[in-house]
């Protein structure tokens, strides 16, 4: 049979399509789909940022600033032990704990130099007795409700 028909009224050819049969393609079955698994908690980065940000008012006080910017320390290595890198939240704590530890520790050297220095201390017991006369507080430099700064330090 020839694959060519002709139209009766004006005797044109139409060619028709050729039919082929359709090529078998093995069926493609979606890519296996692996569970991502989660990633692991890491409380302990959490707690190490938090510290860290602690440790920033916490370094004018001193005794706080110290204790915050260890424990951000502490916990920022407890967490890379666990999951085995620094996370962006451990390596923030690990950081803010380092740099105010550092800040704490100088201005702690800091008031240590100056409550040594001789011109300080009468500074100050000369601002604090201008304080007890300007709101009637009695000063003699002992008394227990008088804070007398030199007396903290021999």
């Amino acid at each position: 049979m020839d694959d060519y028909n002709y139209d009766e009224n004006d005797n044109t050819i139409n060619q028709q399509p050729q039919q082929t049969p359709p090529q078998q393609t093995p069926p493609q079955m979606p890519p296996q789909m692996q569970p991502v698994p989660p990633k692991p908690k890491n409380g302990f980065g959490t707690a190490s940022l938090v510290f860290g940000i602690l440790a920033i008012p916490g370094c004018m006080t001193v005794w706080f600033g110290i204790i915050f910017a260890v424990v951000a320390i502490v916990f920022a290595i407890i967490s890379r032990i666990n999951i085995g890198h620094f996370d962006g939240k451990a390596t923030a704590g690990l950081t803010l704990g380092i740099i105010f530890l550092i800040l704490s520790l100088l201005l702690f050297w800091m008031v240590l130099v100056m409550l040594q220095n001789p011109e300080f201390m009468e500074q100050m017991n000369s601002i604090m007795q201008q304080y007890q006369q300007e709101y009637s507080i009695p000063y003699d430099g002992t008394s227990g409700n008088t804070l007398h700064i030199m007396n903290l330090f021999r």
